[in-house]
């Protein structure tokens, strides 16, 4: 946390991913609790942070029932998807981007610096990785074509996995 007492969230980006790509598929339940978590394949030791994560992120209630944004966020066309996941970004990183004005010429070390305020200070290099992903994902980061297209590649061999299981009801 900071003075404020606010803590930006540090799940790993392929956890966010798999939930995303679950609810594309109508694969995610109404309600996610860590046990739900676990059910879906994210490890014990995330599922408290996954749920921070959606939260923070205003994808969830508090109950951990999903909001209509967020379905709304992952069937978007991609322009749009780009347009809401900045929206996230920008409301929920205000003081991130305050001290990173422009995130196409963003270093490394510029990045970690930013989170390097907020405790617990060892998470730091996580919720960067974290930023940089969303950001890459909403198109206000480069990033190289290859990584675009292994998680592209990466998702659409999930989606064709989660086609084979019965939907959740």
């Amino acid at each position: 946390m900071s003075s404020s007492g606010f803590t930006f969230p540090y799940v790993p980006p392929s956890n966010l991913e798999h939930v995303f790509t679950l609810e594309r598929a109508g694969k995610l339940p109404k309600q996610l609790t860590p046990k739900e978590l676990v059910h879906l394949a994210i490890s014990t030791g995330n599922t408290s942070r996954m749920l921070q994560a959606v939260q923070t992120f205003r994808l969830i209630d508090e109950a951990g029932y999903l909001m209509h944004h967020f379905h709304h966020l992952v069937s978007a066309s991609e322009s749009d998807y780009c347009i809401q996941l900045s929206t996230i970004i920008q409301t929920v990183y205000v003081a991130i981007l305050a001290q990173l004005p422009n995130l196409a010429t963003v270093t490394d070390a510029q990045l970690l610096a930013a989170f390097e305020q907020f405790t617990p200070l060892t998470q730091h290099v996580r919720r960067a990785t974290l930023f940089r992903w969303l950001c890459f994902e909403a198109g206000l980061m480069a990033g190289s074509t290859t990584k675009m297209w292994r998680y592209r590649r990466v998702s659409d061999l999930m989606l064709r996995l989660l086609n084979q299981l019965p939907a959740n009801d």
